[in-house]
């Protein structure tokens, strides 16, 4: 060493700096083109969250919440699906950072893929841009319209 003291608040910004630059320090989500949204969603709908039930048993075995979406508009799913259910984790069930969490009344556009381990018919928002509020749709509604409407 040089013989000069480090400074106790030198050495703890140098410690800070190391944490925040590390790959796995926060979460980070890579970003879908709306191509790639549209074809892993296996359904599309402009909905509201209605329900959450709890304590549900799950195909893989799990404990999960599912939620209600009431569909009002389909652009991607099966013709006449009027709602969806929507696998979410248990309420008060200790959280990942990566955990996304929704409640009961949120209205807007729904991107959901239908992942193998949870079961027929149970569908999941578990990325950011699989749920955009209706206050901010609005330009993703009418992409889609033209993308998807006949």
């Amino acid at each position: 060493m040089s013989g000069k003291p480090v400074s106790v608040f030198k050495a703890m910004a140098f410690g800070l700096a190391l944490v925040v630059a590390s790959p796995g320090a926060h979460a980070m989500w890579a970003a879908y083109t709306m191509e790639e949204l549209i074809f892993s969603s296996g359904l599309i709908a402009l909905g509201t969250l209605t329900k959450i039930t709890d304590d549900v048993r799950t195909a893989d075995g799990g404990v999960r919440a599912i939620g209600t979406i009431e569909i009002e508009t389909l652009f991607k799913g099966p013709p006449g699906t009027k709602s969806a259910r929507l696998d979410l984790p248990r309420p008060g069930a200790p959280a990942k950072s990566t955990d996304i969490r929704y409640r009961v009344g949120q209205k807007g556009l729904w991107y959901l893929r239908q992942p193998a381990a949870v079961g027929d018919g149970i569908y999941a928002a578990d990325h950011p841009q699989r749920f955009v509020p209706y206050d901010r749709a609005g330009p993703q509604i009418e992409d889609l319209r033209k993308r998807l409407e006949p």
